[in-house]
């Protein structure tokens, strides 16, 4: 009998190309979903993201089932999350089924996320950065005041303004009503906050698995994104990944205090065209 040969080769090489193709849609589509499914004003929208949202995890379970098809947990963790997901739609409404839920949907993403920055970190990098080169422009119009930027935005403060806009560009500190939409813009998210913690994320994978020692145009990118969010985590964030390249040597110290230059420029940028919302920022009691 002649045996017949198997193309093993072949089938690993599918696997590979389609576990490449899951870590380039996973990012995305939780974009999408952190930016549509909390919009409630319009169904149809919030539809989406909620379709974003569970395609983001199928996407991370595939990731994973085909990624590491030799290990049992991917599996158990699907069937567990099918049967809870199973038992939410037979309407049982329970609390610690609800965080069980979520529990488990942590896990696979924590674990898909692991799982592209060990194989693929420059591929989030590029995405984190078109991410906030994207939103730059957005968020630029957000702090201007332009009404339909915020369309998406969900955190309102003071909440009585609603989406009042106020003239900032070149307005002195003390003469505009300061409010979190323009003060705190959010770029592609539905608020600040979601957008903060993706930058500072960002930050940390970005300048964590840096290697080139240059100033370059994604560095312009992500501190500008920094600046204009004028939230406090990825400043912070920023500064200690900064601090950590300045301890890695003579090269990686110079490329660290050009960052920081970089970043006291776009400050006094922002100071010039923004006074008032610079001066509510970064005021002692805003601190």
């Amino acid at each position: 009998m002649t045996a017949i040969e198997v193309p093993v080769g072949r089938s690993r090489l599918d696997a590979a190309q389609v576990s490449a193709l899951l870590m380039q849609a996973l990012f995305p589509l939780m974009v999408a979903s952190f930016t549509l499914a909390q919009y409630r004003p319009m169904p149809l929208v919030m539809a989406a993201g909620q379709a974003a949202s569970l395609a983001s995890l199928l996407v991370a379970l595939a990731l994973l089932v085909t990624a590491l098809p030799d290990s049992v947990w991917p599996f158990a963790l699907s069937g567990i999350l099918l049967v809870l997901r199973g038992a939410r739609f037979a309407a049982v409404d329970s609390t610690l089924l609800l965080v069980a839920y979520t529990a488990v949907g942590a896990c696979i993403f924590s674990a898909a996320g692991a799982l592209i920055v060990s194989r693929r970190p420059g591929l989030l990098q590029r995405q984190m950065t078109l991410l906030c080169a994207v939103s730059i422009p957005l968020m630029l119009l957000q702090t201007i005041g332009v009404p339909w930027t915020q369309i998406l935005r969900t955190d309102l403060d003071p909440p009585e303004l609603g989406f009042t806009q106020f003239r900032t560009l070149f307005v002195p500190a003390g003469q505009v009503v300061i409010t979190t939409l323009q003060s705190r813009p959010a770029g592609l998210m539905a608020s600040n906050n979601g957008m903060s913690l993706i930058v500072a994320f960002g930050l940390a994978l970005y300048y964590g698995y840096l290697a080139d020692d240059r100033l370059s145009r994604r560095d312009a990118i992500i501190v500008g994104a920094v600046v204009l969010l004028m939230a406090k985590i990825t400043f912070l964030v920023l500064i200690l990944m900064l601090l950590m390249r300045a301890a890695m040597g003579h090269h990686a110290r110079r490329h660290a205090a050009a960052t920081f230059g970089l970043a006291l420029l776009f400050l006094l940028a922002y100071r010039i065209l923004f006074p008032a919302l610079f001066a509510a920022n970064l005021s002692w009691a805003a601190l």
